[in-house]
């Protein structure tokens, strides 16, 4: 999730869903309150959208069903290890590459060419050392 600051003392909050589909309800009660209600416009924008990822969903269960690995799931599991790991080094003040956020800082817990994977051995790195 994300926050911003808006304008007149408004605050804007993003929240991700876990997975693409209408929310059944926004609050917690079960009763709705009177000034909320169905946005008909947006809901026949996002239907078709809606009605493509069910079925992407539907595809991705029948193919865990038969065993077949999943690309793109392995892709994110990998690409998460690689952020939880990147976290654990520290990126010194001091080095020509601090305010650099596409540059990797690497350490003991965190190098990468010894990692299995697309973002591990299977791609190139340059690596520089610096003191």
């Amino acid at each position: 999730w994300s926050w911003q600051h808006a304008s007149a003392g408004r605050l804007t909050v993003e929240i991700g869903k876990a997975k693409p589909a209408t929310w059944p309800r926004l609050v917690r009660s079960a009763s709705r309150p009177a000034n909320l209600g169905i946005w008909d416009a947006m809901e026949s924008k996002w239907q078709s959208e809606l009605r493509d990822f069910g079925k992407a969903e539907k595809r991705q269960h029948k193919e865990a069903k038969s065993g077949k690995p999943d690309p793109e799931a392995a892709e994110a599991e990998d690409e998460a290890l690689h952020d939880d790991f990147s976290r654990t080094c520290f990126n010194n003040a001091t080095s020509p590459f601090f305010k650099n956020r596409q540059i990797a800082v690497l350490c003991d817990t965190y190098w990468p060419p010894r990692m299995t994977g697309k973002l591990g051995r299977s791609t190139t790195w340059l690596v520089l050392f610096y003191s």
